[in-house]
């Protein structure tokens, strides 16, 4: 969504709608599923999965901060 004001042509966006789609449709999975998904993979998988999720997030973080510093052209 970050990068939607440059998707100009019908096939980015066909792309772009595409994703957003599929995201969503993956979270409502994942959701419904979700009490059945907590009693597999226990106390122990939760945490686990918490750890990796906020290190995914981290990444993006900064790679969402390096874009736009590159952007100003504070770094090469």
């Amino acid at each position: 969504m970050v990068m939607g004001s440059e998707l100009r042509t019908f096939e980015d966006r066909a792309i772009g709608y595409s994703a957003l789609l599929a995201a969503i449709l993956t979270l409502g999975i994942l959701l419904a599923i979700g009490d059945t998904l907590e009693k597999k993979l226990g106390r122990k998988g939760i945490n686990v999965m918490s750890k990796l999720t906020g290190l995914i997030l981290s990444a993006l973080a900064v790679q969402i901060i390096m874009q736009g510093l590159q952007h100003f052209q504070v770094i090469g």
